[in-house]
């Protein structure tokens, strides 16, 4: 009687079992390894599976069935995959793409009790793929209207300056030809930015070092005579986000500005170190020239304006502001430091 019970129990728990596997939303199935003479793998039959593996894959009658016979295109591979799982144990998970119904599904093989038996589950993770296809689409879309931007308003930032520059020549020389070449030098700090974004490599960042190398020489360039005025350069990797770029080149266009004015006289020669170092969270940018100071006026030279109202001392204020830095200017006989420290944008590592 005990074992009529036994038996009924057993043949109910496996009915109720068999109908949470033909249940599951996700394709399953139960396969067996198979050897060749010499005990290496050769291919795997399928013993059963559940209704929802023919949905997700579009092959039917696949019990009893080997893997090359259901697979014109066989992964060897794969072969090895299973092998690893069905031998030794070992469990995985994957994803393949089902070509002939542009399925792709997430598979997961792990082994069973049984020798050189395995089970897999199949979850269909198209939607999931096509919406990553879609969303990667966007991105490339993005970044080839944000290029065309960039790349048109370095066009025209570089035509304003050549009409700055043509109509600065033209003036006599006085306060109004001083103010609109630095105003051109200015527009040719944004047009350097741009043409960094426009060549680099990530989308919103720009290398700080090689931007204001060129933000420095092209000051040097325009404003003293060549060869006179030496700049030293040592500037640490980093990529900035064009937010903060865009105040820092301006604010290296004042301070050069400022040295190349102040520091030295008309024929003097001299040299100016420019160095961006990272420290922490934080970016350093040193600025020194080793001219006689720029706080007494001297022969073939003016006295800077007062720190307080000059025009270029608020320009600086201002982009140090929006660095949220702080900067501290020392001065002697022996030439003028300026120091600004300023946190770098968590945007980017």
């Amino acid at each position: 009687m005990n074992k009529i019970a036994s038996d009924t129990e057993a043949t109910v728990a496996a009915a109720e079992l068999r109908e949470a596997f033909d249940m599951l939303d996700q394709g399953f199935g139960i396969c067996e390894l198979l050897l060749d003479d010499d005990g290496a793998p050769r291919d795997y039959r399928v013993l059963q599976v559940n209704p929802r593996f023919a949905e997700l894959t579009g092959i039917e009658d696949v019990a009893g069935r080997r893997a090359r016979e259901l697979d014109a295109d066989f992964d060897e591979t794969r072969l090895a995959a299973v092998a690893r799982t069905a031998l030794q144990g070992e469990k995985q998970r994957f994803e393949i793409h089902m070509k002939r119904i542009d399925r792709w599904l997430d598979v997961y093989m792990a082994p069973l009790a049984a020798p050189r038996h395995f089970f897999f589950v199949f979850t269909d993770i198209t939607a999931q793929r096509t919406l990553e296809r879609d969303w990667k689409a966007a991105v490339e879309t993005a970044q080839r209207l944000l290029a065309e931007i960039n790349h048109r308003v370095m066009n025209s930032l570089a035509m304003i300056h050549s009409v700055v520059s043509f109509e600065t020549r033209r003036l006599d020389p006085g306060e109004g030809k001083e103010a609109l070449g630095r105003v051109g030098q200015r527009i040719r700090a944004l047009g350097e930015l741009y043409r960094q974004l426009n060549a680099g490599g990530e989308d919103g960042f720009v290398e700080a070092g090689e931007y204001l190398k060129e933000v420095a020489f092209g000051v040097v360039a325009a404003l003293s005579d060549s060869g006179r005025i030496r700049v030293n350069v040592d500037c640490d990797t980093i990529l900035l986000d064009s937010r903060q770029a865009v105040p820092l080149g301006l604010l290296l266009n004042e301070l050069m500005t400022n040295a190349l004015k102040y520091a030295f006289g008309q024929e003097e020669p001299g040299v100016i170190e420019l160095t961006l170092k990272e420290e922490g969270g934080n970016c350093l940018l040193h600025v020194a020239d080793n001219g006689s100071g720029i706080l007494e006026p001297a022969a073939g030279r003016r006295a800077e304006p007062d720190s307080g109202g000059g025009l270029g001392a608020h320009l600086i204020r201002s982009f140090v502001i929006q660095l949220g830095g702080e900067i501290e200017r020392r001065t002697s006989g022996g030439g003028t430091i300026f120091e600004v420290r300023f946190p770098k944008s968590a945007a980017h590592p």
